[in-house]
């Protein structure tokens, strides 16, 4: 009697030990790169430019000035607040629907 093992991997999961990319990120992408990165010094002034027109938008304002901050000064960080409930997720979820009944 021969026993098979089902492998459960998907076709885009890749065998352990294995990299999904051996050789690499493509060269091209680095090309690309450098191509759109010649031309930031006329994408920002697009973005001052419909970030300071009263003919644009509401939206296309809110976005251009979103983008130029954002390069400039980062995304704002994204803050979590971690609780020590001394239970677990669990239990403490059901001790918050006890009190809702």
């Amino acid at each position: 009697m021969e026993i098979v093992i089902e492998d459960k991997r998907h076709a885009g999961m890749f065998k352990p030990g294995k990299s999904g990319n051996p050789s690499g990120r493509p060269k091209s992408d680095i090309v690309v790169k450098e191509l759109a990165r010649e031309h930031t010094e006329a994408a920002i002034k697009t973005l001052v430019e419909i970030a300071g027109s009263p003919k644009s938008s509401d939206s296309a304002r809110v976005q251009a000035c979103t983008v130029l901050l954002d390069r400039g000064w980062g995304k704002a960080p994204q803050y979590t607040e971690n609780l020590s409930v001394g239970m677990s997720l669990k239990e403490y979820l059901g001790a918050l629907a006890q009190e809702v009944k």
